[in-house]
């Protein structure tokens, strides 16, 4: 299994419904971590970093998963995932 390198703490579990076993992690546990960083100004930098340097990378069937944890279905609906686009 490939994980994403200084993540550790953001694993939440692992995806077993495919050819073989994918990390997943907690997107928003992510983006803390990289905003503990030394250098990064705000939420903003990190996440724009999480998005392209850690979520970006293809590894074809082996790329980590990353989700956002949601505490019911209504708040999954009321979730504007475009406006994060």
């Amino acid at each position: 299994m490939l994980k994403a390198d200084g993540f550790d703490k953001a694993i939440v579990g692992v995806q077993v419904n495919g050819k073989q076993p994918v990390v997943v992690y907690d997107y928003d546990k992510c983006v803390k971590i990289v905003m503990a960083w030394d250098g990064v100004e705000d939420e903003l930098e990190a996440i724009d970093y999480v998005e392209f340097n850690v979520i970006g990378s293809n590894f074809a069937d082996r790329t980590p998963i990353f989700i956002r944890k949601h505490k019911s279905v209504k708040e999954i609906e009321d979730w504007d995932y475009e406006e994060d686009e």
